[in-house]
């Protein structure tokens, strides 16, 4: 069985996670998805700095996602790299598309992805497709509308300055393909919040 891993973050450069896939290089014709940086992630996790990530986001832009080939050739042990690597401990968090029996978890504009998805897979020769399926929780957690200036007010006043290198990072790191609503304007407001921080 062929399985294919979409991604569209941090999977794609932090190469020492443990994701078990045939290339090191992403090809980046995946299957565009909407996305933006709408998740604070890292806020059950003492260990690491909370950080801005991508994730999939309804109503926005559909961006191509990158991909690559995984090194299981079955659905269970592709999905459980993939949840361990991303260190969550539900299944609902691993989005699958299973072509050869048409069965799917897609938590977010289900009717949509999978269409978007089937008709990818058409032309790249595989039998299944997962990746991380976490949603979006920054209006949850800041209870504030979710607009890149009050992403930008709600790290400055919440975020330590490791939290806010951190998310730097990850937004200045994302593949130059995701060019998200927010992306430009992140990327400044975080620059010009660290320089504030450190003064």
């Amino acid at each position: 069985m062929t399985i294919a891993v979409l991604a569209w973050g941090s999977l794609i450069w932090e190469e020492d996670r443990g994701l078990k896939i045939l290339d090191k290089n992403w090809k980046e014709d995946g299957r565009a998805l909407p996305l933006e940086f709408a998740r604070i992630s890292g806020l059950s996790n003492l260990n690491k700095p909370c950080r801005i990530t991508l994730v999939i986001k309804p109503n926005f832009p559909y961006l191509n996602t990158l991909w690559n080939l995984s090194n299981h050739d079955n659905m269970e042990d592709a999905m459980n790299n993939l949840a361990i690597v991303e260190g969550t401990t539900s299944e609902n968090n691993i989005g699958f598309f299973n072509f050869s029996n048409s069965t799917y978890r897609i938590n977010r504009e289900e009717k949509l992805i999978a269409q978007e998805l089937n008709s990818w897979r058409q032309s790249k020769n595989i039998d299944a497709v997962i990746w991380t399926d976490l949603g979006p929780n920054f209006s949850n957690v800041s209870k504030m509308h979710f607009t890149s200036e009050n992403i930008l007010e709600y790290c400055s006043k919440q975020f330590s300055d490791m939290d806010l290198k951190a998310s730097q990072e990850y937004i200045c790191r994302t593949h130059q393909q995701i060019k998200t609503r927010f992306r430009k304007d992140l990327e400044r407001g975080f620059e010009r919040i660290i320089k504030i921080h450190q003064k």
